[in-house]
């Protein structure tokens, strides 16, 4: 009786400590999905964080207007944004690709390039509602700052 006693406990316990090594493997799998979807949350947060501070950046919002207003060429952003920033003493956020509109049309308007981890954004600039960010599309040259 002892010895079957003593079998059964050991089955249990060995139950157990599979069952135990189970959840172990569970625990280990979900921890390793939050901080991915943390990472995510973090990369996104700092596309935002490049919003705000192109938003705030009043010297480069009065050249893209200058650009949006004169709706030509004539505006020396418009000749080469990253030489027109840099001449002019106006940060950029670090990481940010801004491309030189060919020609000013509706469908042509002012943009930069924003890489964030696995985000790969365009902010693209709208008089009428300011910043527009969308997934990026290769469309134009890029200028950009390092």
């Amino acid at each position: 009786m002892a010895l079957e006693r003593e079998y059964q406990i050991a089955i249990r316990r060995s139950a157990l400590f599979a069952t135990l090594e189970k959840d172990v493997i569970e625990h280990q799998l979900k921890i390793a999905q939050l901080r991915e979807r943390i990472r995510i949350a973090e990369d996104e947060i700092e596309l935002h964080e490049v919003v705000l501070e192109l938003t705030r950046n009043r010297r480069l919002i009065d050249a893209i207007s200058e650009f949006s207003d004169v709706g030509s060429s004539a505006s020396n952003f418009v000749r080469d944004p990253l030489q027109y920033c840099r001449e002019e003493n106006i940060p950029l956020p670090e990481g940010v690709t801004l491309y030189p509109p060919n020609s000013y049309d509706p469908s042509h308007l002012p943009t930069a390039r924003v890489r964030r981890g696995m985000w790969d954004m365009e902010i693209i600039w709208d008089g009428e509602t300011g910043f527009l960010m969308r997934p990026y599309h290769a469309t134009v040259a890029a200028t950009e700052i390092h």
